[in-house]
């Protein structure tokens, strides 16, 4: 029998599994030209809404989604934060397109042979590489998502723009715009084979690590080489104040912080037609998708869906009754004041998507936006998010279920289960 993950609405943070934790934060629109900006900061948290309560006063197609629902201006940009301590796959949908594939999630002929394509393809050794089939996320590895990924190492960002305008990435990408919103598969970690082990150096800067049960310490001590800066013969690992032995598997210590001896985001009148918003791409901005290294690792059966939907503000006022946040600042005011965007080292990877067909909305509208001159603040991992109360049951299910999932270099559909929030 399937067994899906919990789901809650806490403060306007949706939380699932008692663990990871997704919230809608609104940010400034980078200027739109060649260039790629540093990342601007987060202005505030969008309030989230049940569908269930408005039902009544929603259009029947957004009703009938169920889910949740947050107000956007148009052209307003926005991102997604994810915080977990353990391990989770996350597809994020805008309008039933894939955000980091750029693939619709209805398999078409040319998705099959896309993916087909891409599995054909060979790294440099010669070798078979499904380093480019990746069309998901992975926490806490990745505790953000900004935009859609169009290229490697850049994004563009996600703007609010009415749904059937044609500029959201489902109409350039499927030739119609019927879904809308963001859509998300959440899957869990196998925690049977994988476990989670957090690695702290001397100055007490923690990462964290997914390895295999069977993973022996002198293993961890390369693993964690370019983390602590000092070799194996260097390193002393301790768990729970005991000296951890060479020749025993990591298991037999447990799932806990490792301690290394040796020297060794910033962020935060008449009753109007109900209008939904699409999601279409903006401007770019610098970000990586971080590369899961255990692809095959994830527990499908457990896999676990819901809807968010967008209203535009004056939609929001009249089903809520009550005024949305105020209109964001542009990026000129932003930097007129100098407050500063910020730049955050990532490592490079190769995945990003199939959006070549894809034009912000300044290209479709073909214009080109001046570069603001933004001073760039350098920021660190780790920022902590506080923990809030819980406000009670709501319906998440996304009726319509997930969608096909790759393992292995094939499609294959897995089991998925609709979550009601508690």
């Amino acid at each position: 029998m399937s067994n899906g993950l919990s789901c809650n609405v806490v403060n306007n943070v949706i939380v699932l599994d008692d663990d990871l934790r997704i919230s809608f934060l609104r940010n400034i629109q980078v200027p739109d030209n060649d260039a790629a900006d540093f990342l601007p900061p987060d202005l505030s948290i969008f309030p989230l809404e049940r569908v269930s309560q408005y039902a009544k006063k929603l259009p029947k197609a957004m009703a009938d989604k169920r889910g949740l629902f947050f107000p956007m201006y148009q052209r307003e940009a926005m991102w997604i934060d994810f915080e977990s301590k353990n391990s989770h796959l996350i597809k994020v949908f805008v309008g039933g397109v894939n955000a980091i594939s750029g693939e619709p999630a209805v398999e078409t002929p040319a998705t099959k042979l896309r993916r087909q394509n891409k599995l054909a393809q060979t790294s440099n050794d010669g070798k078979a590489t499904t380093r480019g089939l990746q069309d998901y996320v992975a926490t806490p590895e990745q505790p953000w998502l900004d935009a859609i990924a169009t290229t490697e190492g850049t994004v563009r960002q996600f703007v609010a723009m009415p749904q059937g305008s044609g500029y959201s990435v489902e109409a350039q990408i499927t030739g119609q715009e019927v879904t809308g919103g963001f859509q998300f598969e959440v899957t869990p970690f196998d925690t049977k084979q994988y476990m989670t082990v957090y690695v702290k150096n001397p100055s007490c800067l923690a990462k964290q690590y997914r390895l295999r049960t069977d993973c022996m310490v002198e293993d961890l001590k390369q693993i964690v080489v370019p983390h602590v800066g000092a070799g194996p013969d260097q390193q002393r690992l301790y768990f729970c104040e005991a000296q951890m032995e060479d020749g025993r598997t990591l298991a037999s210590y447990g799932q806990n912080t490792i301690i290394v001896l040796f020297r060794l985001r910033g962020s935060t009148q008449k009753a109007p037609l109900i209008k939904e918003m699409g999601v279409a791409p903006g401007s770019k901005i610098r970000q990586s998708i971080k590369l899961d290294t255990y692809p095959n690792a994830w527990l499908p059966n457990r896999t676990t869906v819901f809807n968010v939907q967008i209203l535009n503000t004056a939609s929001f006022k009249h089903v809520i009754g009550r005024e949305p946040p105020p209109i964001s600042i542009d990026a000129t005011t932003y930097a007129a004041h100098g407050y500063p965007f910020f730049e955050l080292y990532e490592e490079k990877s190769d995945i990003s998507g199939n959006f070549d067909s894809v034009k912000s909305i300044v290209q479709m509208e073909d214009k080109v936006e001046d570069e603001v001159q933004i001073n760039v603040k350098q920021i660190a991992h780790g920022q902590e998010v506080g923990k809030t109360e819980n406000e009670g049951p709501t319906e998440l299910t996304n009726p319509a279920g997930p969608n096909a999932e790759c393992q292995h270099g094939t499609l294959v559909h897995t089991v998925h289960v609709n979550c009601i929030l508690m």
